[in-house]
């Protein structure tokens, strides 16, 4: 027998019992956050990874074309500009008061849409607090503002486009990244790229997983269907660690994190970047 599995089967037999169980929460929650699960704002290896994925677009100057999804109040928009002054930036955000000050805040910085991404055009209705509308909490997951969050929810209807349509429709060729913070949303968008993800022109996708995925039905392995080929990675504080996608424990995990896929196209045309190791970036 393994080391580690014997001291697993000695750790399960002298502290499986009910009164342990605040003890085993504790390393529970402590493991999961060192693996960077349930990490948040400063914690979330966010800025790391983007400063260090911003040479690679740099070097393709006004070429370049970066994707945010769920753009909100542009923060994430913003970080964008700043490390990829040449670049196009892309932001999308459904709500129109949100929309408004996205605009207002980013003035001709950033190519804002009022716009919900989805798996095709045409209409859906966005929820979110009746009493606090804009937050970053807008689902167009019928139930989130209810049940995850104890609130009262209002919708409006927004416009939907699919990213396929959207590149076609504005003579894009390609997306180099693409950040997805659509509340449980995530899997529509991609299902909306296939084409561009079939023609491997999208480079990098960040995305949430989380107890969203809950309210959607969806399991980690949707997202590894949608984007066939593409390397995982969990955004720690300080790196990346790849993601073993056949191992189910280990990626369908319900608290919040911060995925990176990254394509075969990009695997290759920078290899010592995207070798495996266990600080990647």
């Amino acid at each position: 027998m393994r080391f580690t599995e014997r001291v697993l089967e000695v750790w399960a037999s002298t502290t499986g019992y009910p009164q342990m169980r605040r003890l085993n929460n504790f390393l529970l929650f402590l493991g999961l956050r060192g693996l960077g699960v349930g990490n948040c704002n400063s914690l979330s290896g966010e800025t790391r990874m983007l400063a260090n994925l911003a040479p690679m677009w740099r070097r393709m100057g006004s070429e370049a074309v970066l994707i945010d999804v769920g753009g909100n109040e542009g923060n994430y928009s913003v970080v964008l500009r700043r490390l990829c002054p040449q670049a196009r930036v892309v932001a999308f955000e459904p709500h129109p008061a949100t929309a408004a000050r996205l605009r207002k805040r980013l003035g001709e910085r950033v190519e804002v849409h009022a716009l919900a991404i989805g798996a095709e055009p045409g209409k859906a209705t966005l929820w979110d607090y009746a009493k606090h509308e804009g937050s970053s909490h807008a689902s167009l997951i019928s139930g989130v503002i209810e049940q995850l969050h104890a609130g009262s929810s209002v919708g409006v209807e927004v416009a939907v486009t699919s990213l396929d349509a959207f590149c076609e429709e504005h003579e894009l060729e390609r997306i180099d990244h693409l950040k997805l913070d659509v509340e449980g949303w995530e899997t529509l968008c991609l299902r909306g790229a296939k084409h561009l993800i079939k023609q491997e022109r999208v480079g990098t996708v960040q995305f949430e997983f989380n107890a969203m995925n809950v309210m959607t039905r969806t399991f980690f392995h949707d997202f590894v269907d949608l984007l066939p080929g593409f390397q995982f990675y969990r955004l720690l504080p300080h790196g990346l660690m790849d993601l073993p996608v056949g191992d189910i424990l280990r990626c369908n995990l319900y608290g919040i994190q911060n995925i990176l896929a990254v394509s075969p196209r990009i695997i290759a045309e920078e290899p010592a970047v995207w070798r495996k190791r266990k600080d990647v970036v």
